[in-house]
């Protein structure tokens, strides 16, 4: 009788996990934001956080300048907060999924960093030229 529930137990088990499906194979509801889209929000999202995090500020202007550059984020790609929300909600759903769209995301952040670098010396460049 034992081995009959274990068997029963294997065989439901194997049967759920096959039938969960994959995040990037769903066709993501029309309110939350696409992959791309969410990528560059939390890039600049994560750079809003630098910004604040960096900044001089007392506690509770950090929070206010915090809440302005979660605005102007939110702003820039013409979302509200709920939706950015309930995005990430369904994203995180799949941890392996969200991994990758973080891994996209540090892309694009080294792709930034190295746009800076190079704007910063062709400033040098420019300011030791005069």
């Amino acid at each position: 009788m034992m081995k009959f529930f274990l068997v029963s137990f294997c065989f439901l088990s194997l049967f759920f996990i096959s039938c969960k499906q994959n995040i990037e194979k769903q066709a993501i509801p029309s309110d939350l934001l696409s992959r791309d889209t969410l990528i560059l929000v939390l890039v600049d999202i994560h750079l809003a956080d630098a910004m604040v995090t960096t900044s001089n500020l007392k506690d509770n202007e950090k929070r206010d300048f915090s809440y302005s550059c979660y605005k102007a984020v939110f702003e820039k790609y013409n979302i509200k907060k709920g939706r950015f929300d309930n995005s990430l909600k369904y994203y995180s759903r799949d941890p392996k999924y969200l991994d990758v769209i973080y891994e996209d995301v540090l892309v694009e952040m080294s792709e930034l960093e190295g746009k800076s670098m190079v704007n910063d010396v062709f400033k040098d460049a420019a300011n030791t030229s005069k």
